[in-house]
């Protein structure tokens, strides 16, 4: 997509207003079942006084998951990291370990909770995602909330569209080389890219791309809203 094509796009498309919840992200430590899957130790309603890493250690190697969480519960209260890792990692890991032993002790409904909340934790967790596609339980979520704008129509004048020609791209008869890149806003990435994007700042960085000699940007936008949104007062 041409670059000046692409700016009255982008700017249009962000004037519309659209809103959704942004997904919470973290980035998830490697997650695998716990070895002995045999008996869950339920002591979540135990009290601990001084609470450390090393308790948290010492709960995770016994596999006593309920007691894991409790304890990040207790340490989310003092400090955001316990060894290399944030504690929220450490709590999506939990929740799917928690999970993988009910699963095996039979507890599907409770294993399915502890999924969800794994989710909820991190979503982009792919274990606890394929988890709930596997046991047909992925939550259903209300279509995100937006309010529609009338935008302008862009109307396309001739040339405005790259084309094959011969063995390469070709723009109003003339060669057509891509220069380019990947780009969203610097301070609005991915799903925050409908949502957050500044469009004085998005309005400033495609000039500088402009003006550095690209002339092609390949965009990723949050589909979902897009479609799904559900507009207040519109049928």
């Amino acid at each position: 997509m041409r670059l000046s094509a692409l700016r009255f796009w982008l700017i249009t498309l962000l004037l519309s207003g659209f809103s959704a919840c942004s997904p919470q992200t973290g980035v998830a430590p490697t997650v695998t079942a716990p070895a002995t899957l045999t008996q869950v130790t339920a002591t979540s309603t135990m009290i601990y006084e001084s609470i450390t890493c090393d308790d948290l250690d010492a709960a995770w190697a016994s596999n006593d998951w309920p007691r894991v969480l409790h304890i990040l519960q207790s340490l989310r209260e003092t400090q955001p990291v316990c060894g290399a890792e944030p504690l929220e990692a450490k709590e999506y890991a939990a929740h799917f370990n928690y999970a993988a032993a009910l699963e095996v002790n039979g507890q599907r409904a409770e294993a399915i909770k502890q999924y969800r909340a794994a989710l909820s934790i991190n979503i982009r967790g792919r274990e606890a995602l394929n988890a709930l596609v596997r046991l047909n339980a992925l939550p259903t979520l209300p279509p995100p909330g937006c309010q529609p704008t009338e935008v302008p129509l862009y109307s396309v004048a001739p040339g405005d569209f790259v084309t094959i020609g011969g063995r390469g791209f070709v723009l109003k008869r003339e060669p057509f080389y891509l220069r380019g890149f990947n780009y969203f806003p610097r301070h609005a990435p991915w799903e925050a890219f409908l949502t957050s994007a500044d469009i004085t700042e998005v309005v400033q960085e495609l000039d500088l791309i402009a003006k550095a000699g690209f002339n092609t940007l390949r965009i990723a936008l949050w589909y979902d809203p897009l479609f799904t949104c559900d507009p207040k007062g519109y049928g």
